[in-house]
């Protein structure tokens, strides 16, 4: 699965026949704000999907690669971390930018104006080491019982799916 000379499509194929049943699951699951120093402990062997943290320093940085390089190294497949932050209206990392929410930008109507917020979101958060990012939300907002109203562009579906593109675009940098 490593042969880079394979077609993506035969790699995944051979990485998954490799994959144990716990690594697939451990890939599959997303930790919160995990403690770094408690990665190796509970990921070594397996590896883990995704993990979300808060990083505010160089300090903080430094850690997660630390993170990153002992998950990889002492993992049987080495599969590295994916880091995970909200990027709903920031690069979701103390110090970044904040932008109003999703329904906010939603409200202007302004499909530039979303990609442009959507792209320093971007920025920010690969600045910060983030490879995934929790965003756009493209739910439409019929029902205020859902509690997070505040995380889609609105109630209009032309409006959700216009901004929608608009964020996709801006993320992709």
């Amino acid at each position: 699965w490593m042969d880079a000379t394979l077609p993506v499509s035969r790699r995944v194929d051979l990485l998954l026949e490799a994959m144990t049943v716990e690594e697939k699951v451990n890939q599959m699951l997303g930790n919160g704000m995990a403690k770094l120093t408690d990665l190796t402990k509970s990921f070594g062997k397996t590896g883990v999907g995704s993990v979300g943290i808060q990083v505010s320093s160089l300090t903080d940085l430094k850690a997660q690669n630390e993170a990153q390089k002992q998950i990889v190294e002492s993992s049987r497949l080495g599969i590295p971390i994916a880091f995970t932050a909200e990027t709903l209206h920031s690069g979701g990392h103390p110090g970044c930018t904040v932008y109003p929410m999703p329904a906010g930008q939603g409200a202007s109507w302004n499909k530039t104006l979303v990609e442009l917020i959507a792209a320093q979101n971007a920025l920010q958060a690969r600045a910060s080491g983030t490879v995934h990012g929790l965003a756009p939300v493209l739910n439409v907002a019929t029902d205020p019982r859902f509690g997070r109203t505040q995380e889609c562009f609105g109630e209009d579906p032309h409006l959700v799916g216009a901004m929608g593109i608009a964020a996709v675009k801006g993320l992709q940098g």
